[in-house]
């Protein structure tokens, strides 16, 4: 995907809230250094611009402030311009157009597009709210202790990955990192050890 921009702006987009893929999935230096060679060599106008939309009141990672500054300071050196305090709230394909929404306000703007990357937010799951498993406390996401990963109310019940709610990023690696925390005290707490 990194050589798909061919033409007009392009944005990648970082939504508000809780997503999949936070600093795993931030391709865009990569892509903008691309992106500044295709204008090089013509096959994207020199007038094109390349947009960071940082819906994320917490920056570009909600647990780590020294990489927010990190992906601050390469986005300047590399003339990625950042947008903040802006949601977009609809995308029209066959126009090629954004429609972005203000936070603050709620102001919306149109702009068009060339291109879009958008991480996906991670919704949790009405079904475990329904369950008993999560309530608006716990955002919907699944009530687990967050050295045991297991349920705080059900104790045959362990959590992995996206579904938790926990203090780390929804990613691949955030998963893999709980894996073997929640094999190990699966097991343990199926012989009646404790965790």
């Amino acid at each position: 995907h990194l050589g798909n921009p061919s033409h007009g702006d392009h944005y990648f987009y970082i939504p508000p809230g809780d997503f999949r893929g936070e600093v795993a999935a931030y391709n865009f230096l990569a892509s903008a250094s691309q992106w500044n060679w295709y204008k090089t060599i013509g096959k994207l106008p020199s007038t094109a611009r390349y947009y960071v939309v940082l819906g994320n009141e917490n920056g570009f990672s909600q647990y780590d402030q020294a990489t927010s500054d990190f992906f601050t300071a390469e986005c300047a050196k590399r003339g990625v311009e950042i947008i903040t305090g802006q949601s977009i709230t609809g995308v029209d394909g066959a126009n090629r157009t954004l429609t972005f929404t203000d936070q603050q306000t709620g102001a919306e703007n149109v702009k068009d597009f060339g291109s879009l990357y958008a991480i996906p937010n991670a919704s949790p799951a009405q079904a475990l709210t329904d369950a008993g498993l999560a309530s608006s406390e716990t955002g919907g996401f699944l009530d687990v202790d967050q050295q045991a990963l297991r349920h705080n109310r059900y104790p045959n019940i362990f959590g992995l990955g996206d579904v938790n709610n926990l203090p780390t990023t929804k990613s691949w690696w955030g998963g893999v990192g709980q894996l073997h925390v929640a094999a190990n005290n699966v097991y343990r707490n199926l012989k009646g050890l404790p965790l």
